[in-house]
């Protein structure tokens, strides 16, 4: 399956964000945020979101790289 590419362009800075804003709320002791899961989850959001941007950067300077020969019929 894959996503429409806006959604998949926009995916790992919204994962940042989110990541970013549960943090943020931990930090600042909002009421309702459940410290150690909420601080986990946006860790891992974190996490979630700059691998994947890692591995977009990767496969699309790996593929730039590569020549490109027309096929041969």
């Amino acid at each position: 399956m894959r996503l429409p590419k806006p959604i998949y362009e926009a995916l790992p800075y919204f994962l940042i964000g989110v990541g970013f804003l549960f943090v943020y709320l931990v930090m600042t002791r909002y009421e309702y945020a459940s410290t150690l899961l909420i601080w986990l989850l946006g860790v891992f959001c974190i996490i979630a979101g700059a691998a994947v941007l890692t591995v977009r950067f990767i496969l699309r300077r790996q593929a730039a790289n590569v020549p490109h020969y027309p096929h041969d019929d």
